[in-house]
């Protein structure tokens, strides 16, 4: 069926080098979400490495107890989780809708190690079904607390390695989307507590 390849860069990519007629139809589907994983990364290596550092950089003149309000169409909001993707100790991302972007920032997070939970929560009109009919779901099972419910917030908090915390709320989803999008940023333990408590606390289907 292919061989799975953890690369040292991080990324991940599926070897197709030849057809098997006898897959179920969850391997077509599973080969399917790694193709189109594999072409993301691609992308992103190409094209919007440097998202990374951007998001650094606009972050980094960030207090305690201060706003950075962005409007923006360069930011791409995976990129904000593989900024800081071999710091993050905690991360709960609320989103109405994930690409295949998404997926691979959050298996980038799991392959690298150093987070300890991860929760991920879904819309359930948007999400749900393709999920499934992606193959998304069986590449994030066992390594992403997945969560389903209706909900169209979206934010990303983190905690860091170095106890410190960064909190990105806005409109944005979990996509690479190149749309323009408000975001606000803060570094405020309040404001995480504030939205790690509402995503562990408002009733939702836990995906096994």
């Amino acid at each position: 069926m292919g061989e799975f390849i953890n690369r040292k860069d991080g990324q991940s990519a599926f070897n197709f080098s030849f057809q098997n007629k006898n897959l179920t139809r969850e391997q077509k589907a599973e080969r399917k979400i790694y193709k189109r994983i594999a072409k993301n990364n691609y992308k992103r290596r190409v094209k919007i490495a440097g998202n990374k550092e951007l998001v650094e950089q606009l972050v980094a003149g960030i207090g305690e107890g201060e706003t950075l309000h962005l409007i923006s169409d360069s930011i791409d909001s995976p990129n904000i989780v593989n900024a800081y993707v071999d710091r993050i100790t905690e991360i709960y991302i609320s989103t109405w809708s994930i690409t295949p972007a998404g997926i691979a920032c959050l298996e980038n997070l799991a392959a690298n190690g150093c987070c300890a939970y991860a929760l991920l929560t879904l819309d359930r009109t948007h999400s749900y079904k393709w999920m499934f009919s992606s193959g998304a779901y069986k590449v994030l099972q066992g390594k992403i607390d997945i969560r389903i419910t209706s909900i169209h917030s979206k934010f990303i908090v983190m905690k860091l390695t170095d106890g410190s915390v960064l909190n990105f709320v806005g409109s944005m989803n979990l996509s690479n989307n190149p749309r323009w999008e408000n975001l606000s940023v803060t570094r405020d333990p309040e404001d995480f507590e504030f939205y790690k408590d509402f995503l562990l606390s408002i009733t939702a289907e836990q995906l096994k």
